[in-house]
């Protein structure tokens, strides 16, 4: 029970990333009023992922050079740490939208009420081969594996090699610089077959997966990490690059024959460009590689793309419901064919504090 009189508490989680999206969701359907929203967390790694408690210490292992456990590291920072705001940001879902449970069993909210509308998190809300994986994954047959079951998950889904139907559409970071964005407009994103879409704030998913190398620590930047239909293959190879400390970020590789060849033509440019005194090619060969990269342009190579976000809508078009999982933080919300979500940022005061090593404060 939080006091209303208390001017602070510290609360100490013994659990996962489950633990801190549950509190920060029971804050926001609660009565402020009645509660103290100067509340700190402290975070003991006893969860599966321990994606926040990674991506907070991430500076830490990298001093400690891995050798320290996340358990020394979470009682460092216990006793010694500094409480920060954490940042959120808010998944709002269309009509229709319902957690679920593994079994079906339908998670009723106040009043019976079946269906959701919003969750607050603070870690990452995905679509395609993430959701699938921490949905599938959660049975008392994978459970008894620890974070074991997430691999023996992703070796069945990686052979199903699902393409995800979807629409993706972002609105870049204000201010980004990009030529094709213009401030308050959402543009799509190529394609309606994803094998991977996931918005997130933190850096890292586990320990050494770093799927956001970009990502500070509190720095309350949505980033959205894609790729396209690529297969069970490439996926896993995206995957394995990430555990490379986020290697995967600037992946790309030929998407046929003609992308060899583009590719080729490219480096030779490349070449021409490094040496101004080299000799230029031909003119009518200039010209037919223009026509050639201006009409291979959308299809020369696919990559890995990384993006910051304001805003991050992703409308599902599946009709099989295996298929329509969002993963907030953890949790499971199903849509109906049709149905979105939507992540952005919340720019209101946040509702909880987290405790850091003094260390993260001063790289802010």
């Amino acid at each position: 029970m939080i006091s209303r009189q208390s001017t602070s508490q510290t609360v100490v989680l013994l659990s996962g990333d489950g633990g801190v999206v549950d509190l920060v969701n029971g804050l926001v359907r609660a009565d402020l009023d009645a509660v103290d929203t100067r509340l700190t967390v402290g975070l003991l790694p006893l969860g599966t992922g321990n994606a926040l408690f990674h991506s907070l210490h991430r500076q830490q292992y990298m001093k400690e050079k891995g050798e320290v456990s996340p358990l020394v590291l979470g009682l460092r920072t216990l006793f010694r740490g500094k409480a920060a705001p954490l940042p959120t940001f808010k998944a709002e879902f269309s009509k229709g939208a319902r957690l679920v449970e593994r079994g079906e069993h339908v998670l009723l909210g106040r009043e019976g009420v079946k269906e959701i509308d919003s969750l607050v998190g603070a870690i990452v809300a995905s679509y395609g081969f993430h959701a699938s994986l921490v949905w599938e994954s959660d049975t008392p047959e994978y459970r008894v594996h620890g974070d074991k079951r997430f691999g023996m998950a992703a070796e069945q889904l990686l052979k199903e090699s699902h393409a995800y139907n979807a629409t993706v559409e972002i609105l870049h970071k204000t201010g980004g610089g990009r030529e094709d964005t213009k401030d308050g407009v959402m543009i799509k994103l190529d394609g309606d077959r994803f094998n991977y879409v996931l918005t997130t704030m933190v850096s890292n998913l586990e320990k050494t997966f770093t799927i956001s190398p970009a990502s500070k620590p509190l720095d309350g930047q949505l980033r959205l990490v894609h790729f396209g239909d690529v297969g069970g293959k490439k996926t896993m190879d995206i995957m394995m690059a990430a555990y490379n400390d986020g290697a995967h970020v600037g992946m790309r590789w030929p998407s046929g024959a003609s992308t060899t060849i583009a590719a080729a033509e490219e480096e030779v440019t490349g070449r021409v460009n490094g040496h101004a005194k080299e000799q230029q090619q031909e003119q009518g060969q200039q010209q037919q590689q223009q026509q050639q990269q201006e009409e291979e342009s959308e299809e020369e190579t696919q990559g890995v793309g990384y993006d910051e976000a304001d805003l991050v809508r992703v409308t599902v078009h599946e009709s099989d419901p295996r298929w329509r999982k969002f993963c907030i933080d953890g949790t499971i919300v199903e849509v109906p064919q049709g149905g979105s979500m939507t992540v952005r940022r919340t720019r209101v005061d946040t509702l909880l504090k987290v405790l850091v090593d003094p260390t993260v404060l001063d790289t802010k």
